[in-house]
C-alpha cells in the first residue's frame, strides 16, 4: 500500500539553488525571486543579477543575505511597466536608518533620481511604499524601523491604490496610477539618489501583479519561503520482522517530481 502524500514546504531559507514552486501562492505574475544565499541568480528563470560594488554575504536570524547599501547593490533589467506590481522582501537594517531613503525598487540607473516605486522610509522615519504617479506618494506604515530587527515587507500598487504591509500591519493611500513606468532596472540597494544605508536581504520577490490580501499576509505574517518547491525526502519504513519475499526489511518511496513524499510497502 502507498502512504498518503505529505507536502513539506520550506520553512527556512534554502541554502542552494532552490526551485520556484509554480503552485506557490506567490507564483502568479512573478518576475524575479532572489534568495540571499545564492544572490547572483534569479531563481525563477536562471538569469543573472548584476553586482555593483561589494556586498559581502552576512548571517541574519532568517538565513544569509548580502549586505547591500547606497554603494553596493544587485540589479536586473525589469519589465517596469505601468501595470500593477508588487515588491516583497525580508530586510534587516544593520546601520543607522535615515529618513526619506529607499531600500529596494525600480530606477533608471544606479542611484538615479529618476525612480518610481520602492520599499522606502518616509520623512517621519516610518517604513513605507513609495510611488511616483506625477507626484511622490507614500503609503506610511507608521512603523519605525529598528537596527538589527528583521522585517517582512510587501509594497504593492493596483493602479488606484498604493499599499504597504510590514509584518502583517497594512496601510494604503489612493493614487492616480501604478507608477510612471520608467525604463531601467530593479535594484536591491542603490535604487534611488537617496538610497538607504547598510542592510541585509535574505529574500526578495518582484511580481507584475498586485498581490491580494492572502498573498501579502502569507509573506509578511506567514511563511515567505513557501515560494520554493517543497522538499523531497526519502522516507524509510520497516517491513515484517521475518523478511521474506515479496517483502524487504526496508523499502522506501518518494515523489521524484517534488512536493510529496511517503512510504510504500511491497506486497
Amino acid at each position: 500500500m502507498t502512504a498518503p502524500y505529505i507536502r513539506r514546504p520550506w520553512r527556512s531559507q534554502p541554502t542552494g539553488l532552490a526551485v520556484v514552486d509554480p503552485n506557490s501562492i506567490f507564483y502568479p505574475g512573478v518576475e524575479s525571486v532572489w534568495n540571499g544565499s545564492t544572490p547572483a541568480i534569479n531563481l525563477l528563470n536562471g538569469t543573472v543579477f548584476g553586482l555593483s560594488g561589494t556586498a559581502p554575504i552576512q548571517a541574519t536570524p532568517l538565513g544569509f543575505g548580502p549586505q547591500v547599501s547606497s554603494a553596493a547593490s544587485y540589479s536586473q533589467a525589469s519589465l517596469i511597466s505601468s501595470s500593477p506590481w508588487t515588491i516583497a522582501a525580508i530586510i534587516q537594517p544593520i546601520a543607522a536608518i535615515s529618513a526619506s531613503t529607499d531600500f529596494i525598487g525600480s530606477a533608471q540607473t544606479v542611484n538615479s533620481s529618476t525612480h518610481d516605486r520602492s520599499i522606502s522610509i518616509t520623512s517621519t522615519s516610518h517604513w513605507a511604499g513609495y510611488l511616483y504617479d506625477g507626484a511622490s506618494k507614500y503609503a506610511d506604515s507608521g512603523i519605525t524601523p529598528v537596527v538589527n530587527q528583521v522585517y517582512f515587507i510587501v509594497v504593492w500598487a493596483t493602479g488606484s491604490v498604493l499599499g504597504v504591509n510590514v509584518n502583517g500591519t497594512e496601510a494604503t493611500i489612493a493614487t492616480s496610477n501604478s507608477g510612471a513606468g520608467y525604463s531601467g532596472s530593479f535594484f536591491i540597494g542603490t535604487c534611488s539618489n537617496a538610497s538607504a544605508g547598510n542592510f541585509n536581504v535574505p529574500l526578495c520577490i518582484r511580481a507584475n501583479v498586485a498581490w491580494d490580501a492572502n498573498q501579502r499576509n502569507a509573506f509578511a505574517a506567514g511563511n515567505p519561503w513557501q515560494v520554493f518547491t517543497p522538499q523531497v525526502r526519502r522516507t524509510w519504513i520497516q517491513g515484517p520482522q521475518a523478511a521474506a519475499a515479496p517483502y524487504l526489511p526496508f523499502q522506501w518511496w518518494h515523489d521524484a517530481g517534488g512536493g510529496s513524499m511517503g512510504a510504500v510497502l511491497a506486497q
